[in-house]
């Protein structure tokens, strides 16, 4: 039947998800069929921006229980929110609204115009990764299975591993 599979569990929206009120138990895990792996989150109300397709999120606070996210890194939430990359969307999110972000995979991910094939990635800033210096280590969510693209939202294939 066209449209069974997992798709179905991720609701009406599937990964576009851009849910008002939670559809899912926040936190909920889905892998698909191709081994990609995503998480039911929010975007937490006080971010400064919300989410499009490729944004890095961090968790809002320390506490991982809620699964509020941001990838509002240097606005409202930027003295809050960890420094940890949870989670990459996979659509545009409103502020204060539900959907998913992959957690573990292959997706694209929005960067600084400076991801070279192999690179390992780290937070940034708002929406993006950038290269892992040195001392960032425990920061690595990711790794870029190619060069970033030359325009504006720069993306790189990559593969995710925030679980």
């Amino acid at each position: 039947m066209a449209g069974s599979g997992f798709l179905g569990l991720f609701g009406e929206g599937g990964l576009a998800a851009n849910d008002s009120t939670a559809k899912n138990t926040l936190g909920s895990l889905v892998t698909s069929n191709e081994g990609n792996t995503y998480r039911y989150v929010k975007i937490a109300a006080a971010s400064a921006c919300a989410t499009t397709d490729g944004s890095i999120v961090q968790l809002s606070s320390a506490s991982e229980s809620a699964w509020e996210v941001t990838p509002d890194v240097t606005g409202n939430l930027g003295a809050a929110a960890t420094d940890k990359v949870v989670g990459v969307a996979q659509s545009a999110i409103d502020t204060g609204n539900y959907g998913w972000v992959l957690v573990s995979g292959v997706g694209e991910v929005r960067t600084d115009n400076g991801v070279s094939a192999a690179d390992y990635l780290v937070g940034h800033g708002d929406h993006e990764a950038d290269t892992m210096a040195d001392g960032e280590e425990e920061q690595v969510f990711a790794f870029a299975l190619e060069d970033d693209t030359g325009t504006e939202p720069h993306k790189a294939l990559s593969y995710v591993f925030c679980l």
